[in-house]
């Protein structure tokens, strides 16, 4: 059925606010960033500058069914529209919760009738 899967990782760098060094348009913004990208590299060569940088990863995630590896898409119900196998589990996860649950609303039920209700369902 559906599971959480990462599918990337990016290095994200935030350097100080470089807007502030002026008026900001695109073009300037643009330019600014790849001299900074220039300072940090002789930064990363040097080790002297005391400027925040912020740097860390980012994990991305998506879901995914675990019969095909598709990207996880429900019906209007909830079903899954991917693969056979998915919507098959879907149908007996509703069967045994049906099944469940009208031996939960029977509390006289004896044993054996509760055992065959769950064969049914399966």
């Amino acid at each position: 059925m559906k599971k959480k899967v990462l599918v990337d990782a990016k290095l994200i760098c935030e350097p100080p606010d470089i807007r502030q060094w002026g008026k900001w348009d695109a073009e300037r913004y643009a330019s600014d960033l790849e001299k900074w990208v220039k300072d940090f590299h002789d930064f990363i060569r040097d080790h002297r500058s005391q400027d925040p940088v912020y740097l860390g990863v980012e994990r991305q995630y998506e879901e995914r069914c675990s019969y095909c590896q598709s990207q996880w898409e429900e019906d209007g119900n909830g079903c899954p529209v991917c693969c056979n196998e998915a919507v098959e589990e879907w149908e007996r996860d509703k069967r045994i919760q049906a099944a469940h649950d009208e031996m939960e609303g029977r509390k006289r039920m004896d044993t054996e009738d509760s055992k065959k209700a769950m064969k049914e369902a399966l």
